[in-house]
């Protein structure tokens, strides 16, 4: 199936490849729907230690996902360890609210 800007698209990820050292593995054009397309891919997170799946919507430029990816993989621990506890609290705090909530909406 021929989707807009699939040439396009393709030339990217050939142009990507050919590059010495690439952060982003597995590229492919998936599609969405029957009239859209984006990239797929793989990249290593040193954090989890494995390759974690991608997905590049809106003509996000290759370039800008390897420097993102690579930006991942050099946050020093102790930014990794403040990213964590921010995402607990904050997730603590949203079940606390849910569980406001719902004894709120059981009242009535």
């Amino acid at each position: 199936m021929d989707l807009p800007g699939d040439e396009k698209k393709l030339r990217e990820i050939a142009e990507y490849q050919s590059r010495e050292h690439q952060v982003i593995r597995d590229l492919q054009i998936r599609t969405l729907g029957k009239s859209d397309a984006y990239f797929g891919g793989r990249v290593y997170f040193r954090l989890w230690n494995k390759e974690i799946d991608i997905d590049l919507y809106d003509d996000i430029p290759l370039e800008y996902a390897h420097k993102c990816a690579e930006a991942m993989n050099s946050m020093p621990d102790d930014l990794i360890d403040k990213i964590c506890r921010a995402a607990k609290k904050y997730c603590l705090g949203f079940l606390d609210t849910a569980a406001e909530r719902s004894t709120l909406i059981s009242m009535f």
